[in-house]
């Protein structure tokens, strides 16, 4: 054999290879995030820049333990950027980007101002130029995917949801257990979408000046807590009554968060 066919065959192994690798990495699982806060509001920076900063952290965490690498975030922090216009835009891009029957994950979290929407109990989340955007069109459109509908959308509206106002807790280091994260997100049939408010409807929400929302505070620690969960099983329900009783402790009663699921088969 010569040389030059050694060399050839050579060339269309490595191409050959390369395109395998490239074709690999696409299929695999991603995680999607888009943050919605104002970090800039005025006399509520610190709060909404803590509750910026320790939800992404927590995103960061869920996708390591996941095993799907760095997450692809997607941030709205600027007050002329909290849009409905922009989170509609948003969604668009992530339809493009995601792949049908994927095992991907997709977290929406809003920290801000809110009301209740009409007739329903999830909030809508107050926008820039007395804008809102409706937590249930955002269910809606995920809802709506057929097959490239995420393995897991989380929905967190991080807000007041009432109708038309002590110190942190403590958080612990143990290190939570990807098996019962993986139990949550994606070893189960179908494909799901979550939705959390931080209140349940006509109530305020009530956060910390310095350390952010009580609502986000709850929701990460009853996450962290899983490790010392005694039977090694969680579910998606057991875990919001958690998030709520915490809550509900850290609020003196007065809030009660939101909480529903909504599962369907994967070619729906």
């Amino acid at each position: 054999m010569s040389i030059r066919l050694l060399f050839l065959i050579s060339c269309i192994s490595v191409s050959c290879w390369g395109q395998l690798q490239s074709t690999t990495q696409s299929l695999r699982p991603k995680m999607y995030v888009l943050l919605v806060v104002n970090i800039h509001e005025k006399d509520r920076s610190k709060d909404r820049t803590a509750d910026f900063n320790n939800m992404k952290q927590f995103c960061r965490n869920t996708a390591k333990l996941l095993d799907l690498g760095d997450p692809d975030f997607g941030e709205f922090t600027r007050p002329h950027d909290v849009t409905s216009a922009n989170i509609n835009a948003y969604l668009e891009s992530l339809k493009q980007k995601l792949k049908p029957k994927n095992n991907d994950i997709f977290i929406f979290y809003f920290s801000g101002h809110g009301a209740n929407d009409p007739n329903k109990n999830t909030p809508v989340f107050e926008c820039s130029n007395r804008g809102v955007y409706p937590m249930v069109q955002l269910s809606g459109f995920l809802m709506n995917l057929g097959i490239s509908k995420p393995k897991t959308s989380l929905l967190i509206g991080d807000c007041c949801n009432h109708f038309m106002d002590r110190g942190a807790p403590q958080t612990q280091s143990n290190p939570p257990s990807a098996v019962l994260y993986r139990s949550l997100f994606q070893t189960f049939q179908g494909r799901q979408v979550i939705l959390f408010g931080a209140a349940s409807a006509g109530q305020p929400s009530w956060s910390h000046r310095s350390f952010g929302s009580f609502f986000g505070t709850a929701f990460r620690e009853e996450f962290i807590n899983l490790t010392n969960t005694a039977n090694r099983s969680v579910s998606w329900d057991k875990l919001a009554e958690k998030i709520a009783a915490t809550t509900k402790k850290l609020t003196k009663d007065k809030q009660k968060p939101y909480f529903n699921r909504f599962i369907s088969t994967d070619s729906e």
